[in-house]
């Protein structure tokens, strides 16, 4: 039985007595379908500005039935297409900042990104967002969530928290059948599911009270166990207001073959240059980088450190998914390369 611990990020609502206000998380939603040619040049950005701010903006894509068939819509179109219904959507790519701060056609949002992000991020935050034991277990994924009001006004509300499994990065090489024919060859932030469902989970204690939910949801058409993170958000189910967000980091575990006695861990992880390898009587010499299709390179200007890291200069790859090994080593690491 194998368990997969997750990096958690966690807002807390933690002094006793006091209410310690967390930082704002902004939400940003994003409409889109892998077979339209709009989608592939305007949602890049969006998804990179996510990227960009891992711990103060949280993203979610919903693939949506229109214009065309997206085989990530079909994986779970029941909660895609009640969110779609939700906003009134009727056209990709579509971006949505903190429910009802912008909406609309993704092409006039990513001019005004940075600076709606910045007025968001000063509006005061109502509501404390805590996810905790985040962990994979025979094929299900277990998640504590704590919602805590900071505004005695939210008992005035109809307040919903919303839950998303999220896949990180989705390559289109994944799927045996082309998942769409815009250019793109992957897809990020991908939502696999809304638990328990796109209706989400009513708020009861919003008079500075608390609630807490135990969630479990056994995976279902992921790719890659590696690429899921959960994001939280509460939102007012009349104005569409989001009053805070959280997520978790990306699930990031080394796979050993059977016997191995060797695990290492690479980091940063995704990689755009440099990146280390971290484990006990590692080799200096003899370090692949393997390609999807099988094909390797070798590594090379390593350089260990006093704490017996390993320091590699990145080959020049293409962005996707990639695999590091060592000739004398059972055993292998994923690395995302992401430019």
């Amino acid at each position: 039985m194998r368990y997969f611990l997750l990096p958690v990020f966690t807002i807390l609502f933690s002094l006793p007595g006091v209410a310690q206000t967390p930082d704002r998380v902004v939400l940003i939603e994003q409409f889109t379908n892998s077979g339209c040619p709009p989608c592939a040049s305007s949602t890049p950005p969006v998804y990179q500005f996510g990227r960009n701010n891992p711990v103060r903006a949280a993203v979610i894509a919903y693939h949506t039935s229109f214009p065309y068939l997206d085989s990530m819509h079909l994986e779970n179109p029941a909660d895609a297409n009640a969110r779609t219904a939700f906003y009134g959507v009727n056209g990709v790519p579509h971006s949505i900042m903190d429910g009802n701060h912008y909406r609309a056609p993704t092409a006039s949002f990513t001019g005004l990104m940075q600076g709606s992000f910045n007025q968001r991020s000063a509006v005061s935050v109502r509501y404390a967002l805590e996810l905790r034991d985040f962990q994979l277990r025979d094929d299900s994924l277990f998640l504590e969530v704590r919602a805590s009001s900071l505004d005695m006004q939210n008992a005035q509300d109809s307040l919903r928290l919303y839950l998303v499994i999220v896949e990180d990065l989705v390559l289109k090489s994944s799927y045996a059948a082309s998942p769409g024919a815009n250019s793109l060859n992957s897809y990020s932030f991908v939502m696999r599911k809304m638990w328990p469902d796109a209706q989400g989970t009513a708020l009861i204690n919003r008079a500075m009270g608390s609630d807490s939910l135990q969630v479990s949801w056994k995976l279902h058409k992921i790719k890659d166990i590696d690429q899921l993170r959960v994001v939280a958000f509460v939102q007012h189910t009349t104005t569409k207001e989001v009053y805070q967000a959280a997520l978790t980091g990306r699930l990031t575990t080394s796979f050993p073959e059977q016997g191995s006695r060797h695990h290492f861990r690479i980091y940063p992880n995704p990689v755009t240059h440099e990146f280390s390898v971290r484990g006990e009587n590692l080799p200096v010499t003899d370090w692949e980088i393997w390609n999807l299709a099988g094909q390797r390179t070798a590594l090379q200007q390593v350089v260990r450190n006093a704490e017996g890291e390993l320091h590699f200069t990145l080959p020049e790859l293409e962005n996707g998914l990639y695999f590091i090994r060592n000739q004398n080593i059972s055993g292998y690491q994923k690395l995302m390369v992401q430019k």
